[in-house]
């Protein structure tokens, strides 16, 4: 029996930063965006797609919000960098569940 889909978030938070995560955002088809962090207004707005798109756009937006964060706004404005980043975090998550669940049971340094 595989076990049940888990939601989606609808907040995340990045440093102590947390942003409101909102799904199906119709402004974005609009303007051809797949999703879109605001920072000033802590909000990530992303595209209605399948599944496995929606987590890409996520993480994309995740990246982003971690450079805003880190003040890197050359590295933050980089979309190829930000796509290359999210690309292999997503597939470092998905491929190691050991790990993850071993770094969510540690304490925070």
């Amino acid at each position: 029996m595989s076990s049940p889909t888990p939601k989606f978030p609808t907040q995340i938070k990045i440093g102590h930063h947390r942003y409101t995560v909102r799904r199906g955002a119709e402004v974005l088809k609009e303007e051809r965006l797949r999703g879109r962090i605001r920072f000033d207004a802590r909000v990530m707005e992303i595209e209605k797609e399948s599944d496995a798109e929606t987590a890409a756009s996520v993480l994309h937006e995740v990246v982003h919000g971690l450079f805003n964060f880190m003040q890197r706004t050359k590295e933050c404005d980089d979309e190829e960098l930000i796509h290359a980043t999210a690309t292999i975090l997503q597939q470092i998550i998905k491929e190691n569940p050991v790990l993850i669940a071993w770094v969510q049971a540690q304490p925070l340094r």
